[in-house]
């Protein structure tokens, strides 16, 4: 278990400041997948169709107090997007696979370890023991410590809530985004979402994960024994569900 490898004599190690203790994992991400459910009556007509295979790897790293969510590390199969031109919303590297491999983890994990001798300060990272993080790599100020290959999630801080808290806010961004389409057709913006805009949504989603989200589900992992923080209630706009309807019953739902 991870936290138990920051544990001594029974308590957490008082001198692992928690803006030093990182958790991060791989998440993939259907870019173009629309939701497969939706609101409709008893014998209403609906459409069927095929889902988009369309995917991008997104690797996701925060430290425990929330503070510090380092920029998504997304992964795709094209090496040099014409989209992204200059500049690019998130680390982008590619692969044929679109899949976490040694040298890209090494590399991102290289920069990792400058960019905390450029802070002062020592990381430990913590993550499951998938091969492709096995690297040989010289690191100075960060340390590696791996789950064990039984581990359930409910002792890995991203998967207790931290994905989902992601990907909750980055779904409803697809349809929205189709619906933008759909309403402003002056914008002439294509229904299909593409690599570059399915970047910036990473982004965006990202950086909406809160802080107290983040704590919580450290808690939760067994990190700390304090009581839960209470969330933000941050549903007062459309869900994806409600935004997907409004697509369906646009006439240019029906373009394809």
């Amino acid at each position: 278990m991870f936290a138990a490898c920051l544990k001594k004599n029974g308590k957490v190690i008082s001198s692992y400041a928690e803006r030093g203790v990182y958790n991060a994992e791989v998440t993939v991400l259907f870019y173009q997948m629309l939701p497969d459910k939706t609101h409709a009556m008893k014998g209403d007509t609906c459409t069927s169709g095929k889902y988009s295979k369309l995917r991008v790897t997104a690797f996701l790293c925060t430290n425990m107090d929330g503070r510090d969510r380092r920029v998504p590390f997304v992964i795709g199969k094209v090496k040099k997007p014409r989209c992204f031109r200059s500049y690019g919303p998130v680390r982008y590297r590619h692969n044929g696979k679109a899949w976490m491999m040694r040298d890209l983890f090494a590399d991102w994990l290289s920069e990792f370890d400058r960019d905390n001798q450029r802070q002062g300060r020592h990381g430990r990272l913590g993550m499951d023991n998938c091969s492709a993080h096995r690297v040989q790599t010289f690191l100075m100020e960060v340390t590696l410590l791996f789950l064990s290959p039984n581990t359930t999630s409910k002792e890995q801080p991203l998967d207790v809530g931290i994905t989902h808290a992601f990907k909750a806010s980055y779904k409803p961004r697809v349809v929205e985004r189709m619906v933008i389409a759909v309403d402003r057709p002056a914008a002439n913006l294509p229904l299909r979402g593409s690599l570059y805009s399915s970047v910036e949504m990473v982004k965006s989603a990202w950086s909406e994960v809160t802080a107290t989200c983040v704590r919580n589900c450290f808690r939760k992992a067994g990190f700390v024994d304090t009581q839960p923080e209470a969330e933000p209630d941050a549903s007062d706009g459309q869900s994806g569900g409600d935004l997907w309807q409004r697509v369906i019953d646009s006439d240019m739902a029906a373009l394809t």
